[in-house]
């Protein structure tokens, strides 16, 4: 059986539906059928048999992240189901191209996590180099505080008879940012 994911949680489910289905005829992969869902984890629960394809109309509609598509991917080819991404053309299936694609995703994202680090730690030397002091000195605290300069508004909303609890949520803070801040003086 042929399945086509749309995912609900984007503006563009019309654009979805067109571009699975015009897969499908390109391809003359027979008659396709709809799972309509915000969120590709939801069908975990769906049942499919080995040998089932399921299309996407793009990569990034099941998941943010790398991580999050390795995890689908794996999924689907732990149940035998063939996965095809239609923009990109990539397809995954339960042999050992999936099987590379995952080991190299994997490479992909600590590779990314590694580069990253690297670029924050040399930006942080580059900045100490020239002289700057980074962080806090231990044991000072900052003069500057999320409610710092509504001191008058706080007081005023306690004279009236407002509550801590109720102050914090006109201000659209915790109870525990308000108790800190009254506590700080």
């Amino acid at each position: 059986m042929i399945y086509g994911f749309v995912n609900t949680s984007l503006p563009n489910e019309g654009e979805q539906v067109s571009l699975l289905r015009a897969y499908v005829k390109k391809h003359r992969l027979g008659e396709l059928q709809f799972i309509r869902t915000g969120n590709i984890s939801d069908l975990t629960g769906y049942s499919f048999n080995p040998g089932d394809i399921l299309l996407v109309d793009n990569i990034s509609s099941i998941g943010s992240s790398l991580r999050q598509i390795r995890s689908v991917l794996q999924s689907f080819a732990k149940s035998r189901i063939n996965f095809t991404s239609v923009i990109e053309d990539y397809s995954f299936g339960a042999d050992i191209n999936f099987e590379f694609a995952v080991k190299a995703l994997d490479f992909v994202i600590k590779l990314r996590k590694d580069l990253i680090s690297r670029a924050t730690v040399q930006a942080l030397e580059a900045v100490r180099s020239d002289g700057k002091v980074l962080g806090r000195p231990k044991g000072r605290k900052s003069s500057v505080y999320k409610l710092s300069g509504k001191e008058k508004q706080i007081n005023e909303l306690l004279a009236e008879g407002y509550s801590k609890v109720e102050i914090a949520k006109r201000l659209g803070i915790t109870r525990t940012t308000l108790y800190s801040f009254l506590n700080k003086g």
